[in-house]
């Protein structure tokens, strides 16, 4: 009966209906699918397992090919972790609807995290908010990045020596950073350094710096 569904949907698989991004005519019967895979993997197992049975010691022998035959389907039971993940799809699909179910892990699921945020103190919930607010900054910051970031560029201070650097101290989060850098400032601006920086995507000074505009400065 699904094999029947499936051609009907889809034309008896037409592959010329699959050109279209948008065609998804098997999305209807996907918990049907979801379980007819779970019970395949199972079948097998258990059928595989049988057959040595049945055939004693003669089922090892090469020119049977049985010990092969289960060796395949174990590994389609037992190291297939996607069926235990189809068992959970199909159960939220049952009890929440297909609306519950991210497939693609891009939608916030908002009763997991109120139900998280009522066990927490209210300490615990303002250190909290006050880490989530310090990251939407860095992400606002993060936005309009300087017209030559991320191109390249000719470094005209690649001869200084190596040994010519000043440290960089900044404070995250309540936490200072120290890092060492070759200034390209004159020696005579007293309380002020210019660095060149290859901006980066990992690590705090380099989100840091990300976030900053053309011009601020770092007390």
């Amino acid at each position: 009966m699904l094999a029947n569904a499936l051609d009907l949907k889809t034309n008896n698989n037409d592959w010329g209906l699959h050109l279209g991004p948008h065609f998804n005519r098997r999305a209807g019967m996907m918990h049907w699918l979801w379980q007819t895979k779970f019970n395949a993997a199972k079948n097998v197992n258990n059928v595989t397992d049988k057959m040595l049975h049945a055939c004693g010691g003669t089922g090892y022998k090469t020119d049977l090919g049985i010990e092969r035959l289960l060796r395949d389907g174990k590994a389609g039971w037992v190291m297939g972790p996607s069926n235990e993940v189809l068992r959970q799809y199909t159960g939220k699909f049952v009890l929440l609807g297909s609306g519950a179910i991210d497939y693609w892990d891009q939608h916030v699921n908002k009763r997991v995290i109120h139900q998280e945020l009522k066990k927490m103190t209210l300490e615990e919930k303002q250190e909290l908010a006050k880490s989530l607010a310090e990251d939407v900054e860095l992400e606002k910051g993060a936005e309009n990045k300087h017209p030559f970031q991320e191109t390249d560029f000719e470094n005209p201070f690649h001869t200084c020596p190596p040994a010519v650097n000043d440290k960089v101290k900044v404070t995250i989060k309540g936490k200072e950073q120290l890092r060492y850098f070759s200034p390209v400032s004159c020696p005579t601006d007293y309380g002020c350094i210019e660095l060149v920086l290859r901006f980066e995507t990992q690590g705090l000074i380099s989100r840091h710096f990300q976030a900053l505009k053309p011009g601020k400065r770092i007390p």
